[in-house]
Parts: C-alpha cells; sequence; structure tokens
C-alpha cells in the first residue's frame, strides 16, 4: 500500500494525540496498563461505526479517560460509563475505607478534559 501525504499527516495526528492522552491516562488512578490505554484508544479513535462507546465498569475512570481520548480524536461520539461506584468490591481494592469511587470518578474526567464526552451512569450494568 502505497501512503500519501494526507495518510502521513493522519498517522501522525493519531500518534501525536496518544502522546498526549497517555499522559492523562497516567494521571489517572487505575490498573490499567499502558499497553491497554493504547489498545482503549485505538479501538474508540478509529472504531468501523461511529456512534457511542460503552464502557462497563469504570471504577476511578482511567479506561474511561483512554476511551474518551479515542472518541475526541475521532471527534464523533460519546462514552457511555456505568459502574455503580460502590464498595466493597473485590474488582476495587482501593477504595480500602471509602464507601464509592464516585467522586474520585467525576474529579479525574474533569481533570482529563474529557467530561463533555463521557456521560457516567452510577448504576449496575
Amino acid at each position: 500500500m502505497q501512503t500519501t501525504g494526507t495518510t502521513r499527516a493522519l498517522e501522525k495526528s493519531f500518534y501525536d494525540a496518544r502522546g498526549i492522552a497517555l499522559g492523562a491516562i497516567r494521571k489517572t488512578p487505575g490498573h490499567l496498563s499502558d499497553r491497554e490505554a493504547r489498545f482503549l484508544l485505538l479501538v474508540s479513535a478509529l472504531a468501523a461505526a461511529r456512534g457511542a462507546v460503552l464502557e462497563i465498569g469504570s471504577f476511578k475512570g482511567r479506561s474511561t479517560v483512554a476511551l474518551a481520548s479515542g472518541v475526541t480524536w475521532s471527534g464523533e461520539g460519546v462514552v457511555h460509563a456505568v459502574d455503580p461506584h460502590t464498595s466493597p468490591s473485590p474488582t476495587d481494592p482501593d477504595l480500602k475505607d471509602s464507601l464509592t469511587s464516585w467522586d474520585e470518578f467525576v474529579v479525574n474526567i474533569e481533570k482529563a478534559g474529557m467530561a463533555s464526552v463521557v456521560t457516567p451512569y452510577r448504576e449496575l450494568s
């Protein structure tokens, strides 16, 4: 396949955006690795079908920021993030004495600048 100037610009644009997004993702608490974050960013940015992304399980928002970064780069869609944000939960070991991850989730999404493309649902999937 021959690349054109437009293809190279698109690739550069995505890799530049990915670098910025990884900075925001790394600042967000959670258990998502850089490799997983890059994957979520890629699939949400370059999905064949445009529209909504559904995330089931958001914890403190690290994966949500990754998905929202991809949606933001593509310029289309929204992330619907579903999580009851309750404790105790075996999947949320970092809550310790807190009863919820909700407040941290909201703050982390806002800090990452992704509140406009994330619709949170504080409920069970």
